[in-house]
């Protein structure tokens, strides 16, 4: 285009590129016309013309000061609820990873990271191009050649360039006094504008209404949840991250462990700012991270402790999954390191979910080198992470043996009892939107009138019923599936009052929660665990056993109560030990046979009764002797305690063998029916 049929306008925005603000430039081309034209109707006018222009500023000007927000602010961790940008600044298309053209935008509900540096440096191709700064560098006006330049003189009349009416040869000074005129006025307009002129550092800038207005409302962040840099838009930021967050104490455990959780995370924290216990490693930059281990049936708190230790410390959650590692040697190191450094630089937590697809017992066998050595490499990088990790896992039986020794704090999650459902529904039946929660004035619809009396009771007699039904000590919910259980119940509740709407009329009353909802949602809920009871011969529990995954029934609050006294402490863990080694993990039953000693474990037969072995030395056997021995249990008398001469300890020993044996005696009813309308015991059938 010939520059004579055009006029030109150089405009600027700013900018982030993770150091300093820079000025945008673009330029405006206008052709040529003749006549008269609605200045509006042009490609670009003056913003004073606009008929919008107040409230086009004042968006303009929200838009700048969030912008800036997010740039000054020392903490990058917010949390993002919006859509994605596909486009540039200038509405120039973007690309993906694989370098394809972005064409829809993503909604993202995430936890984000602020930050335009990495993001630039993983994507250099999003940085928008800035332009000249300058448009007189690299002129040199003493080098015009020496000729005529005509004079153009305008024409009121045509309002057009006509051709030259006047011309006259001019020598060089009268063109150098003429051109550095107009670079005079460039530089002077450039250094009366701080951002143009580079003065001082822009964080010292005291910022005008059109400075701010001149900011962009796309902003770079990591989401977490996506594990993935994007382009967001700063008015979906919610900058208060913490707000209604989970704490340690909402979170259904034992006072002892949540002292214990705390104490192991602010000691890492405290090591990194001098001296700690943590550094006890000799080779340097080794073991100085905080590994902690959460295992336990599923839906009982394990990631839910993760997130209430991020909420506490206010740092990131940073989420990753086995999807995220790739399933080569190589990209499964490849992506830990990239996600450390992130999660270091970020002063992130992280959380590994059902860590044990990736930390799996190794075996031997030529088929299975990949698989091992992708855990020798997880374990060969954790030992280097200098952070917080969390790993959950509902299957910790399959661990690896290599892995045991890295992890700082192992914690088990028992089944949810009694108290601790109700707990837990409690606090999920206040999350609804309740009647008491409207605001005077404000429309009804939504709202729910909860009947808190009811619904308790329902679900205490739920748990009771399931809990003496199958003689567990747990109901038939656990945590997650008591949410679900209020978000269906509370749809059911409102989609019945919609009906009732429809069918009788407008009324001002509102939805109403009852325990019948959840009766509804109970009864689905049973028949799906039956159905797969039937499908797998027995439910979660059992097929976990077998498979040598983990122990729902093993009661560790006991057996570590700290009411207890040391003796029976000790009688408790012995119990437990004898149980637990006494399994043969070939058996398909977690009992044995009725009348069927097990096997003794190496421990107790050191401490096998006096009376015992004599009887063997003797050559009776076990069965010799058998009427001088004591009934099972009674007590014996103090005369008899002589005659054997045995000591308090070996006394000890025979009546654990003997309370185990009445125990697995009890225990072979492992599952109980209860006929159509009863809760008793008279209908239970052995399975």
């Amino acid at each position: 285009m010939n520059p004579s049929q055009f006029t030109r306008w150089s405009l600027y925005s700013f900018d982030y590129d993770g150091e300093n603000l820079v000025p945008i430039w673009a330029v405006v081309k206008f052709e040529r016309f003749t006549g008269e034209m609605d200045i509006t109707s042009l490609e670009c006018y003056p913003l004073s013309l606009h008929e919008n222009v107040k409230d086009i500023i004042e968006e303009q000007k929200a838009c700048g000061k969030l912008f800036l927000k997010c740039i000054r602010s020392s903490a990058k961790h917010h949390y993002y609820s919006g859509w994605t940008f596909i486009t540039g600044l200038f509405a120039e298309p973007l690309l993906d990873d694989g370098g394809r053209e972005l064409h829809f935008p993503e909604h993202i509900e995430s936890e984000i990271v602020v930050d335009f540096k990495k993001t630039l440096q993983s994507y250099p191709g999003w940085e928008t191009y800035s332009g000249s700064p300058q448009p007189w560098v690299g002129s040199s006006w003493d080098s015009e050649p020496y000729a005529e330049y005509p004079l153009k003189i305008w024409d009121e009349d045509a309002r057009t360039f006509p051709q030259p009416r006047l011309s006259y040869p001019v020598n060089t000074s009268i063109v150098i006094e003429e051109q550095e005129l107009y670079e005079s006025e460039a530089k002077a307009w450039f250094d009366r504008d701080f951002f143009l002129g580079k003065k001082t550092n822009w964080k010292e800038w005291s910022w005008s209404d059109e400075d701010i207005a001149l900011l962009p409302r796309r902003v770079f962040a990591y989401i977490l949840r996506e594990r993935k840099f994007t382009r967001i838009d700063v008015r979906s930021i919610e900058f208060n991250t913490n707000q209604g967050n989970l704490t340690l104490d909402q979170i259904q455990m034992k006072p002892e462990r949540r002292r214990m959780i705390r104490s192991a995370v602010a000691a890492h924290f405290r090591g990194k700012q001098g001296p700690s216990t943590s550094d006890l490693d000799p080779i340097r930059g080794k073991g100085k991270g905080l590994v902690i281990l959460l295992h336990g049936a599923p839906g009982v708190g394990k990631t839910a402790t993760a997130e209430a230790v991020a909420a506490e410390t206010e740092r990131p959650l940073f989420p990753i999954t086995c999807g995220d590692l790739g399933f080569s040697p190589a990209a499964v190191e490849r992506s830990l390191k990239d996600i450390f450094r992130y999660a270091h630089l970020w002063n992130c937590i992280l959380l590994f979910d059902e860590a044990d697809v990736f930390l799996t017992q190794r075996e031997r066998g030529g088929g299975n080198l990949e698989r091992n050595a992708l855990v020798g490499v997880f374990l060969r990088v954790l030992e280097y992470y200098s952070g917080i990790l969390f790993l959950t896992t509902n299957r910790v039986g399959a661990l690896d043996e290599g892995f045991r020794s890295r992890v700082h704090l192992s914690l088990c999650y028992p089944n949810l009892s009694l108290a601790d459902t109700i707990k837990i529904l409690e606090a999920n039946l206040r999350r609804l939107p309740r009647l008491e929660y409207a605001k005077d004035g404000v429309a009804r619809d939504g709202f729910l009138d909860v009947k808190d009396k009811g619904i308790i009771k329902f679900v205490r007699t739920q748990y009771e019923e399931y809990s003496e039904s199958t003689g567990r000590n747990r109901g038939p919910w656990n945590g997650r599936q008591i949410r679900n259980a209020v978000q269906i119940a509370a749809g059911l509740a409102l989609y019945d009052k919609q009906i009732e709407i429809e069918e009788d009329g407008e009324d001002n009353t509102p939805a109403t929660l009852r325990a019948k909802h959840f009766e509804a949602v109970a009864g689905t809920t049973a028949e799906f665990e039956e159905y797969l009871k039937i499908v797998k011969i027995g439910d979660e529990e059992d097929q976990a056993r077998r498979r040598q995954e983990r122990a729902d029934h093993w009661r560790a609050r006991e057996i570590y109560d700290e009411d207890h006294s040391d003796r029976e402490t000790r009688r408790r863990t012995q119990v437990a030990r004898y149980r637990e080694s006494s399994v043969d993990p070939g058996f398909s039953s977690s009992r044995p046979r009725k009348n069927s000693r097990p096997q003794r474990s190496d421990v107790l037969d050191r401490t096998q009764p006096a009376h015992r072995r004599r009887q063997d030395d003797m050559g009776g056997g076990r069965g010799a002797g058998r009427e001088q021995q004591r009934p099972r249990g009674s007590r014996m008398t103090r005369p008899a305690q002589d005659d054997y001469h045995e000591d308090d300890d070996d006394m000890e020993d025979d009546n654990l063998r003997d309370q185990y044996d009445e125990e697995e005696e009890q225990d072979e009813y492992t599952h109980e029916r209860r006929p159509q309308g009863g809760r008793t015991g008279a209908g239970r059938q052995r399975l």
